[in-house]
């Protein structure tokens, strides 16, 4: 038996009055709510598959762009609605129905960058809202990601702490293509434009999707980068693997983005996968 141990905490950090930064943490069951039965009384009011789905999320508003704060905001509250609507939660999911789970969740991210821009048109400085946001979905042993713009998602394996998304940023752009060494992409300028995000100005949205099979033992991270644009990832991986307790290693990782300037919001997000006797 395997149990989830997650929590997640946000700062807004020493610099920003606003909160731009929104997390989610979801435990989706299949259930019924019994209103009316002949059965015993023992029987509860509430019926739940053991088909349990979690949801991880992070979302943080686009800098320079009008509203962020709102923006994320509202990606945070509407991709998990799309999602209960468009994925069949009850039962197993079988591996050959995992390509209809990623057009579905493809499909509740673009629904949601829609939203961001309905709510923007037409609304006096309000144009051009938009949200970097990156959600999880945990059907154990699977972990199923989907990604837009520069906050990230991380599997801690230790003692390993693997990037599993990728940074839509300019900079990444160009140190794929040769032109910017890895040292350099940290501090150049170009790392903080992004050319793909939910909502704003472009309608041709890029939905990054990412399958891991997790292990007993394993921890998934999702954070904004106020907390991975001051500290490096081996000062993350070095907290997580001093705080077994998701609560504690989620406020020792925004407590450290603050004690290294704080210049922005800080979110994590972090789960722990342990197994457990029955």
């Amino acid at each position: 038996m395997i149990t989830v141990a997650w929590d997640a905490m946000s700062t807004l950090g020493r610099k920003r009055k606003d909160r731009e930064d929104h997390y989610f943490l979801g435990d989706m069951k299949n259930a019924i709510l019994v209103e009316k039965t002949s059965l015993p009384r023992e029987v509860e009011s509430r019926m739940f598959s053991k088909a349990a789905r979690r949801l991880l999320l992070v979302s943080d508003g686009v800098g320079g762009q009008k509203e962020p704060d709102l923006a994320s905001l509202s990606a945070a509250e509407a991709l998990p609605r799309y999602l209960l609507n468009l994925v069949p939660w009850s039962g197993l999911l079988r591996e050959e129905d995992e390509d209809d789970l990623l057009d579905d969740l493809k499909l509740a991210m673009r629904s949601t960058g829609e939203r961001l821009r309905a709510l923007s048109e037409g609304v006096p400085g309000k144009d051009g809202m938009a949200a970097s946001l990156t959600l999880a979905l945990l059907v154990w042993p699977r972990l199923f990601v989907v990604h837009a713009g520069h906050s990230r998602a991380y599997l801690h394996r230790p003692p390993a702490l693997t990037q599993i998304t990728t940074d839509h940023t300019v900079a990444r752009q160009l140190q794929a293509r040769g032109v910017l060494e890895e040292e350099e992409v940290r501090g150049n300028p170009w790392n903080k434009v992004l050319w793909n995000t939910l909502g704003g100005e472009e309608e041709d949205l890029f939905v990054e999707v990412r399958k891991v099979v997790l292990h007993p033992g394993d921890g998934v991270l999702l954070c904004t980068d106020g907390l991975t644009g001051q500290v490096p990832d081996d000062r993350i991986r070095g907290i997580l693997e001093d705080h077994a307790a998701p609560e504690d290693a989620c406020l020792r990782l925004v407590e450290a983005a603050d004690e290294a300037g704080g210049k922005d919001n800080a979110t994590a997000v972090f789960a722990r996968f342990e197994r457990t006797s029955a």
